[in-house]
């Protein structure tokens, strides 16, 4: 576990913290506003944003 010095964190941890909640984010909205499009086929929407959202090395 890393400690805080001086309640700082590096540019790095910064960088990893605004990626995962830009991620979260994303899952959590983009699939809402296409099952409103797709209706039924909403589960191929939800796939294809999951695809989309995952960083690819």
């Amino acid at each position: 576990m890393i400690l805080l010095e001086k309640g700082k964190i590096s540019s790095g941890e910064f960088l990893i913290l605004v990626i995962i909640f830009t991620i979260g984010g994303s899952i959590l909205n983009v699939p809402a506003l296409l099952v409103n499009l797709a209706k039924q086929d909403a589960w191929i929407s939800y796939i294809i944003t999951t695809l989309v959202s995952c960083p690819i090395p």
